[in-house]
């Protein structure tokens, strides 16, 4: 029997990125829920379980580390990426497993994702 694809919760205003990262991750096997607000992410992650959370550091007017404390509370165990446009903020990002520069590769992402979830070395 093969195991169920690790949830993936991805937060960010940005469209294009939601797609686009989204299908990359979907492409390696993972179950993906996508948000546009931190609001919405709250919302799925009070109903589902995720694994792995890729948040862009500003979504909206917000900061997505103020989200972190109701992902853990929901998600116990859960692995926290943000994505920045500047890892000039890496220190001020409370909860982050990891911090990638936006502009990074895709495949170092998604290398990434897959040592959190277990996945991979």
């Amino acid at each position: 029997m093969t195991a169920p694809a690790p949830k993936v919760l991805l937060v960010d205003d940005d469209e294009t990125n939601l797609l686009t990262f989204g299908m990359l991750l979907e492409e390696r096997g993972y179950a993906v829920t996508s948000a546009r607000t931190l609001a919405e992410a709250r919302g799925r992650s009070s109903r589902e379980r995720f694994q792995v959370a890729i948040l862009d550091v500003h979504v909206g007017h917000e900061r997505s580390p103020t989200l972190v404390p109701s992902l853990v509370s929901d998600s116990p165990g859960i692995r926290v990426v943000f994505l920045s446009g500047s890892l000039s903020h890496e220190e001020l990002l409370p909860g982050a497993d990891l911090v990638l520069a936006k502009a990074d590769d895709p495949e170092k992402l998604l290398a990434a994702i897959d040592r959190l979830a277990g996945r991979g070395p």
